[in-house]
């Protein structure tokens, strides 16, 4: 993909983030930009509170059940990629297959939830304001 490509790319979310639309919009139609230029499975996103970087709400294309049993089991175990520190170090992309030096399975959320669900990758991102997290995805 061209450098023009990734700013037009940008530029929509950019557009996106400033029309005053509600979190859930937001975040559909910023996935579906997002989807053109990096194709993917599926997503969630969620808000998260600045202060303790605990989710707040959810985007995602995961069943109930899937996001609670992700939230439940996973969130506050797996501690690889995590987003509060992404924050705090201005990282705001991280690989899991760089994060674990390719070997996935030690990585508890890839175990147990990634690769269960017929995933291969993922792809983690922090969205901040200086270094508090506002949401991920």
């Amino acid at each position: 993909m061209g450098a023009a490509v990734e700013d037009l790319l940008f530029g929509e979310v950019k557009r996106l983030c400033y029309a005053g639309l509600d979190a859930t919009t937001l975040c559909r139609q910023a996935a579906e930009v997002l989807r053109r230029a990096v194709p993917f499975e599926s997503h969630c996103f969620f808000t998260t509170d600045p202060l303790s970087g605990l989710v707040t709400d959810a985007v995602t294309e995961l069943s109930k059940a899937e996001g609670l049993f992700f939230y439940e089991h996973i969130h506050f175990e797996d501690d690889t990629n995590d987003f509060v520190h992404m924050a705090q170090n201005r990282r705001p992309v991280a690989l899991l297959s760089e994060a674990t030096g390719g070997k996935l399975e030690r990585s508890l959320r890839y175990r147990r939830f990634v690769r269960p669900r017929g995933f291969e990758h993922e792809l983690r991102s922090a969205f901040t304001k200086g270094r508090a997290l506002w949401g991920v995805m």
